[in-house]
């Protein structure tokens, strides 16, 4: 097996998690990171389904911070969150964020802090919308 890649590569994990309230979820999140060879600097997961105030579900991900995310207010299920590795240097970048709609397209977005500045985006984009609002948001992000 390979051993973990130099420390100029940042490691990136997706996971369109579909509900990690769950307790079992959790733990079985949290024994697969464990065994990977090489853990992920950066965790993006998709349709976490966290409602308001259940913020700290994400904190029994072990060895990651919440950096930034997206919950939905109105409706159940989606939403986005970006964790970053303890070591991981990074700040939320809220100019990005702002362009979530919920049940439309919902993002959330951190900035690494390195000697090349990594902007991180996690995007859902429910299945009943359409190409338009994608490219209306990739667009508005080239304004950024």
């Amino acid at each position: 097996m390979a051993g973990p890649p130099p420390a100029s590569f940042l490691n990136i994990f997706h996971q369109n998690i579909q509900g990690i309230k769950r307790k079992f979820k959790i733990d079985e999140f949290n024994i697969f990171l464990a065994s990977m060879n090489s853990p992920p600097d950066i965790l993006c997961l998709s349709e976490h389904w966290v409602s308001a105030g259940g913020e700290f579900i994400f904190r029994q991900i072990k060895g990651y911070d919440l950096k930034s995310y997206f919950i939905r207010k109105n409706q159940a299920r989606g939403g986005v969150a970006i964790l970053a590795g303890e070591t991981v240097q990074c700040c939320q970048r809220r100019d990005i964020e702002h362009y979530s709609r919920e049940g439309v397209l919902e993002c959330s977005g951190v900035q690494i802090n390195g000697k090349v500045p990594t902007v991180v985006l996690c995007i859902y984009r429910p299945p009943k919308n359409n190409q338009d609002t994608v490219d209306l948001f990739f667009f508005s992000c080239q304004m950024c």
